[in-house]
């Protein structure tokens, strides 16, 4: 079995990636991060809002039918 190599360990501290590098790296985790919220607010925001949306409503429509009678 061939052992593989860290490639952690052979990273030298005192070598800085080039600068383009930087931005890319950066731009795809902006976009990752956009992708990521905007999925999370169509899909668990989105439920929870309208289900408080229509408690609060039903709540208030028994407090208006109540006070009527």
């Amino acid at each position: 079995m061939r052992k593989k190599n860290n490639p952690f360990k052979e990273i030298y501290e005192d070598v800085e990636p080039p600068e383009e590098l930087k931005e890319r790296i950066i731009k795809d985790i902006r976009m990752r991060k956009l992708i990521v919220d905007s999925a999370e607010l169509f899909t668990l925001k989105f439920g929870k809002t309208m289900g408080d949306l229509f408690f609060k409503r039903s709540k208030k429509d028994k407090n208006n039918k109540n006070n009527k009678v």
